[in-house]
C-alpha cells in the first residue's frame, strides 16, 4: 500500500525540489562518481576539476532529462519513453530514442553471460499499458 499519493503537480513540485540529488543518483548508476556538491556545480553550468568531458556530459544530459520529465503533462507512454531516452542516452547509445535493436550483454563472472532478449515493441507498449493501468 502507498504511504504517500502525490497529485501530477506534486511529483512535478517534488522532482523539481530534489534535481540535484535525483540527478547524482542517476550518475552514479551511469558510473559518475562526483560528490553531491560536484553535481550541482555542473549542473549551475560550471566545470569541476577532476571530472572527465564524459562524466560532465552524462549529469548534463540527466539534468535535461528530468527537466524534460517534469516539463510533462500528459500520461506516460513508450514514445515519451524513448524521447526521454534520446535525451540521456544522446551521447552513449548507438541509436538514442530507439529501442535496442541489436543483440548485447553483460558477463557476470565465473563464465557467467546474461543476453538480453530482442525487444518487442508491441510487447513493449502492451507492458507499459497494464503497469498504468494497475492500481
Amino acid at each position: 500500500m502507498d504511504k504517500y499519493k502525490f497529485t501530477a503537480a506534486e511529483n512535478q513540485r517534488f522532482a523539481r525540489a530534489n534535481f540535484t540529488k535525483l540527478v547524482h543518483t542517476n550518475a552514479r548508476f551511469e558510473g559518475v562518481n562526483t560528490t553531491l556538491p560536484q553535481t550541482q556545480t555542473i549542473m549551475d553550468g560550471m566545470s569541476v576539476a577532476g571530472v572527465p568531458v564524459e562524466d560532465v556530459l552524462t549529469i548534463v544530459n540527466l539534468k535535461r532529462g528530468w527537466q524534460y520529465i517534469t516539463a510533462q503533462n500528459s500520461p506516460l507512454t513508450l514514445t515519451m519513453e524513448k524521447q526521454i531516452n534520446k535525451i540521456v542516452a544522446a551521447e552513449d547509445a548507438l541509436v538514442p530514442g530507439e529501442l535496442r535493436q541489436g543483440k548485447g550483454g553483460a558477463d557476470l563472472g565465473s563464465d557467467d553471460f546474461f543476453e538480453q532478449p530482442l525487444i518487442n515493441e508491441k510487447q513493449e507498449q502492451s507492458f507499459l499499458q497494464k503497469i498504468l493501468a494497475d492500481p
